[in-house]
């Protein structure tokens, strides 16, 4: 009964805690990720879980330590994807809160392609300062 308690406070400790941190660590800021800078970032963080993943399956290290040290290194990555989520969250206008639906399995996964695809309130104004400023260095 014990271990089955130490289960459960290590799982939501480890999907609750990283949502925490990300919304304590946004609670100030205005930075606003768009879609593209968006894409590249999850797909980092993918690339080096798949990558580190792949290391502790061939290392040959016990299992119970190689979970442990998945957990370690998920950790901070799941606080920087959350938070990166609560960025383009705020570029789409949605209320913060939203984040939670990444605990729902199925969901988040239709949530973070939501993300993916959704433009931004202001990505036309976004794009037209880009172009404004390509226009003027060219002298069109």
């Amino acid at each position: 009964m014990d271990f089955v308690v130490g289960l459960l406070v290590a799982a939501v400790f480890l999907t609750v805690v990283p949502i925490l941190i990300a919304m304590y660590l946004e609670r100030e800021s205005d930075v606003e990720l768009l879609r593209l800078p968006f894409f590249w970032r999850s797909l980092g963080i993918f690339a080096v879980s798949l990558l580190v993943g792949f290391i502790l399956g061939l290392s040959g290290m016990d299992v119970i330590m190689s979970d442990i040290l998945l957990a370690v290194i998920s950790f901070p990555l799941s606080i920087f994807g959350y938070r990166w989520a609560l960025q383009r969250i705020r570029n789409i206008g949605w209320s913060k809160n939203m984040v939670w639906i990444a605990l729902i399995p199925i969901a988040n996964i239709i949530f973070s392609l939501f993300l993916l695809f959704k433009p931004g309130q202001n990505q036309d104004q976004i794009l037209q300062d880009n172009n404004d400023i390509v226009s003027e260095a060219s002298g069109v």
